[in-house]
């Protein structure tokens, strides 16, 4: 149970350090100092750390079986209901777990923040209850558990639903927690993914409706990070509208503040706000704005190596002390930073290459920087529980604008046969929007090519009518 009750004694005695008789309706020294017995005999409630699961649970008990647990290390102040306290020790556990493949804990804050927030909104909590049986159902697939899934799906979508539609509730940061967990497990309940809404238009919607509100700390900083998925999926979803107030926000740091030049610190300016919500922009007109896509592809490729290194440091780091929790949340940031870097990297690469087809140098490097999307695609999924993430945004771009066929190849078939520890899995709408962005590109360089052609075109024909106009009347 969460928490112990016992007598407690009065204050008055507390505040002597003396033993109270707890004798009521005064204790025997407030009765003989003749003062006020305040606090005598209120129950007060002492939360100790769980080491099982409620057993009386299905789902809980599932996941016991799933993870070695090391029981809880948080438990709520407050009196909750059954079903609360049922998400609060599934999720804590998740959190706790040392296995790898079933840990949430390198999601970093969504998950670490859910526990105490479950009990306050009941958005959250249908939300959190659907995924929990959802994790069920790809862990422990089976025909009962996934009605009991989708049944819970359904229930929590239609809630969901309501607070979209709900100006209050479209701000509250609990409807956020949701749409986060709509978006993670939308391919778990059902497998035609063509039906499905974007769930990052949802979100880009719940960010700019509390753009301006202040929300806590931990909220805020969610806020914040979610703002990297909506930025680059901007790129290729033209639905996708994040408010510019966020540029003017302050962005977490991936690295200590040092000189850049050291190659150890600076907060890595290529993943600022400011600079990555301003990148559709400058994609929507590529020909205009070549000049800045240049300076911050060659910005990206300066800083890339720098990250990169913060990253095989805290490899080593872990290597020589071992597995860590709070490591491996750091690990997954500094990779998720490298995924992104590399995503943008690839894309600006692609389009700078078709605004220039003869630079042959734009070409090997597309082939460096996708074979370094998929090693990394590689090494970041050991550490993640199964199904839990997308195919990595940096193995899309690296489908979609490399030129090389090995490239390509390679990523379909890690797509196609899940040779990535089971971890990712493919998106068709993401897919699809890849595939507009490969077209898109293409069209960019045939229009290239074709400007090219004209004015070589234009500019032969100038030199035949000079060439007869010197025949003709001789040198000047």
């Amino acid at each position: 149970m969460p928490g112990v009750p016992s007598n407690r004694g009065c204050d008055a005695c507390k505040n002597d350090r003396k033993r109270c008789d707890k004798q009521l309706p005064a204790c025997s020294r407030c009765a003989r100092r003749g003062i006020p017995c305040i606090g005598n005999g209120k129950l007060r409630y002492k939360f100790k750390i769980e080491r099982q699961f409620p057993q009386n649970n299905a789902t809980v008990s599932q996941l016991q079986g799933f993870s070695e647990t090391q029981g809880l290390c948080w438990m709520p102040v407050r009196t909750l209901d059954s079903n609360v306290d049922r998400l609060v020790a599934a999720y804590s556990s998740l959190l706790m777990t040392k296995n790898a493949k079933y840990s949430l804990n390198c999601f970093g804050q969504l998950f670490a923040c859910i526990p105490s927030r479950l009990g306050a909104d009941d958005v959250l909590d249908l939300s959190a209850d659907a995924f929990l049986e959802g994790l069920v159902g790809i862990w422990a697939p089976s025909p009962k558990q996934r009605v009991k899934a989708m049944t819970k799906h359904g229930v929590a979508l239609r809630c969901l639903r309501n607070a979209l539609y709900n100006p209050a509730l479209a701000k509250s940061p609990y409807t956020l927690y949701a749409t986060i967990l709509f978006m993670i497990s939308r391919n778990w309940f059902s497998k035609d993914c063509a039906a499905h809404v974007s769930h990052m238009e949802g979100i880009a919607y719940l960010l700019n409706t509390s753009a301006r509100d202040e929300w806590t700390c931990q909220d805020d900083n969610l806020r914040v990070c979610i703002i990297y998925p909506a930025a680059i999926e901007a790129i290729v979803n033209p639905k996708i509208k994040v408010s510019q107030w966020y540029k003017f926000r302050d962005t977490p740091a991936f690295g200590p503040h040092q000189p850049l030049h050291e190659h150890h610190g600076q907060p890595v300016q290529s993943l600022t706000l400011s600079a990555i919500l301003d990148f559709p922009r400058l994609l929507d007109e590529p020909e205009r704005n070549q000049g800045t896509i240049l300076a911050e592809y060659m910005r990206l490729r300066y800083e890339y190596p720098v990250i990169l290194k913060r990253l095989n440091a805290l490899r080593n780091a872990m290597d020589s002390m071992g597995p860590r929790r709070n490591l491996v949340a750091a690990q997954v940031q500094l990779e998720t930073a490298c995924i992104y870097m590399l995503s943008y990297t690839l894309i600006l690469n692609a389009f700078l290459a078709a605004l220039d087809p003869l630079n042959t140098t734009l070409h090997h490097e597309s082939i460096e920087l996708a074979s370094e999307a998929i090693r990394l695609s590689k090494e970041s999924g050991s550490h993640l529980p199964a199904r839990m993430g997308f195919v990595p945004w940096a193995l899309l771009a690296a489908w979609a604008t490399a030129s090389d066929e090995n490239v390509t190849r390679t990523v379909v078939r890690m797509i196609q046969q899940r040779d990535v520890y089971d971890v990712y899995y493919a998106d068709l709408a993401y897919i699809r929007m890849f595939r507009s962005l490969q077209q898109r590109i293409l069209m960019l360089r045939l229009s290239t090519i074709k400007s090219l052609c004209c004015a070589e075109e234009s500019s032969t024909t100038r030199k035949e009518k000079i060439s007869l106009n010197w025949g003709r009347n001789g040198p000047s």
